[in-house]
């Protein structure tokens, strides 16, 4: 629900050259196409993962078809402020799968990038970050690097401490669970 009328909008990905397409839900069971230059302008990589925060939109990018580790893997979009920042730059794995949760306890989202692979170097294992919101710019708090080739996360507090736990579907490997022990997150699988 990016305008926050209530009804769930519809957004689809795209390839490189594309465009992240945007619908509106109108309430009435049909969708609008959103035309706005800045939230809809060509991509310059895959989109792998679009990830929903209420006015904010989390987009995951590729660099699978360049290699290139010099352009952006994270684009954010803020739907209130009609706003687009490349966030956060890329890495040698590509970007995988995401999840949102108050790692830190200081009532902002942090974000888990997963790492889904290396570009021409399967099935290595991909690095995988975990980003702390710091007043809305997001640096790198732990890095996983040999953690796997990532398919699937998630937060949840597991053991009903009040923190959530990272929970991992890898390729190769069992589902991992990870906990916060002295102010990181370690596999207690």
């Amino acid at each position: 629900d990016l305008d926050g009328d209530g009804w769930e909008d519809l957004l689809v990905g795209s390839g490189k050259g594309g465009s992240l397409a945007i619908y509106r839900n109108n309430g009435q069971g049909g969708f609008t196409q959103v035309r706005d230059a800045e939230m809809t302008r060509i991509t310059t990589r895959d989109n792998t993962t679009i990830l929903g925060a209420g006015a904010r939109l989390f987009v995951g990018l590729s660099n699978y078809e360049d290699g290139l580790t010099n352009g952006i893997c994270l684009h954010v979009f803020d739907f209130k402020n009609r706003r687009a920042n490349d966030t956060f730059n890329a890495q040698p794995s590509t970007s995988g799968p995401m999840a949102l949760a108050d790692m830190d306890g200081d009532g902002d989202l942090d974000l888990f990038v997963g790492g889904r692979t290396i570009p021409a170097r399967y099935p290595e294992p991909a690095t995988s970050l975990l980003l702390r919101n710091d007043e809305g710019k997001f640096v790198v708090a732990q890095r996983f690097e040999k953690i796997g080739l990532v398919s699937g996360s998630v937060f949840s507090d597991l053991d009903g401490d009040g923190t959530p736990e990272l929970i991992l579907a890898c390729e190769w490997g069992p589902v991992r669970v990870l906990r916060i022990e002295n102010g990181t997150y370690q596999e207690v699988t």
